[in-house]
This record gives structure tokens, C-alpha cells and sequence, in this order.
């Protein structure tokens, strides 16, 4: 069983963002952003996913963050998310 997420995240210190994570539960998860609006430049490399809203809220993971060939933002994570303690 998959657990996606759809709704608010915070994207390290640059971006608050309406996303869609396939499964946060999942050891290598991918994810896209629907729209945002940016505190700094997103730039390509790690930065920290933690979710806003509903029953997830607070629980975060570590993402790569890239572009893809038509310059679409996409991030991805080795590890599920947890809560920060």
C-alpha cells in the first residue's frame, strides 16, 4: 500500500509549495510541485521536504532536486519521511 501525499510542504528555506509525493512511506519516492511561492532561488541539489498539512504534517526527508528535459522542477528521496523529534 502507497501513502501519497497531496498538499503543502516547505522546501528547505527557499520555497513554500503545493506538491504531490507518490509515497512517503516508500524508501524512493518522487515528487513534483503543482505551484509555489519562492523565498530564495531553488537551486539543483539536497534540500529538506517537510510536509504542512493534515495527518503528516511535520514529518520530513531529505530530497534531491532537479529538472527535468522541459525545465519542470522534480524532486526525489532515498529514505521515508519521518517525524523530527
Amino acid at each position: 500500500m502507497t501513502t501519497a501525499y497531496h498538499g503543502t510542504a516547505e522546501l528547505g528555506d527557499e520555497m513554500t509549495a503545493t506538491v504531490s509525493i507518490d509515497d512517503i512511506d516508500a524508501y524512493a519516492w518522487t515528487g513534483n510541485i503543482q505551484k509555489g511561492e519562492g523565498h530564495q532561488p531553488l537551486a539543483a541539489g539536497v534540500l529538506r521536504v517537510t510536509l504542512i498539512d493534515g495527518e503528516h504534517a511535520g514529518k520530513s526527508a531529505e530530497a534531491e532536486l532537479g529538472y527535468d528535459a522541459f525545465g519542470e522542477i522534480h524532486f526525489s528521496g532515498a529514505h521515508p519521511f519521518t517525524l523530527d523529534r
